[in-house]
């Protein structure tokens, strides 16, 4: 809505300035163009609301917003306590199947110290007897 300019009083009133009436005619009829351009208050008025309906509408799109990024961090964080939950199972598995094979490797070898211990045993005893016969052969 245009400005309300009474372009007659002010050719009046630039006339009785001392303006001639061409120059006052011109002159009216450049800020007549340019009041057409301008805002009233009541043009503001309507603006200011359209602005508050604006970020309204807008406050109310960033709230949707928040709510399904929230929404979707408590799912990924859902997710990465399952990949924990699954990788602390799994490693507690695997530890026990170590302590298994540990355990049954210390059992082999304990087997295997053993069999050597005999085996030692009996290399001496041998190794004795062919010491007392050769000791009586040759004494």
């Amino acid at each position: 809505m245009a400005v309300a300019f009474d372009t007659l009083r002010a050719a009046t009133q630039l006339q009785e300035a001392g303006f001639r009436e061409g120059q006052a005619h011109a002159l009216v009829t450049f800020a007549e163009g340019v009041t057409e351009h301008l805002a009233t208050k009541d043009d503001l008025a309507k603006l200011d609301l359209k602005i508050d309906s604006g970020d309204a509408g807008l406050s109310a799109k960033i709230d949707q917003i928040n709510t399904d990024l929230s929404a979707r961090i408590d799912k990924v964080d859902a997710k990465i306590d399952q990949v924990n939950t699954d990788l602390s199972a799994r490693i507690d598995q695997l530890e026990a199947k170590m302590d298994a094979e540990f355990a049954n490797v210390r059992t082999e070898m304990a087997v295997i110290k053993r069999d050597i211990i005999i085996w030692l045993g009996g290399l001496m005893i041998t190794m004795t007897g062919l010491a007392i016969a050769a000791t009586s052969v040759l004494g």
